[in-house]
């Protein structure tokens, strides 16, 4: 099985240039769905390096056609 990478929360704050908060907000409104919390006081979210590249290519879509 392929152990695939997983981001935590600032990492993907700096990657996306948004607050820490903002991506706190992203995974509530479901946008990043493979999202999990684990135990780790100062990053408890891991998000799927996958994720968050599907994530950036909605939006470049969704930018193209507005």
């Amino acid at each position: 099985m392929k152990k695939e990478p997983f981001v935590n929360i600032q990492d993907v704050a700096t990657l996306l240039d948004v607050s820490t908060r903002t991506v706190l907000r992203l995974i509530a409104a479901g946008k990043f769905p493979g999202a999990f919390k684990v135990s780790d006081q100062n990053s408890p979210w891991r998000i799927p390096a996958t994720e968050i590249e599907t994530y950036i290519k909605k939006q470049r879509d969704q930018a193209r056609k507005a």
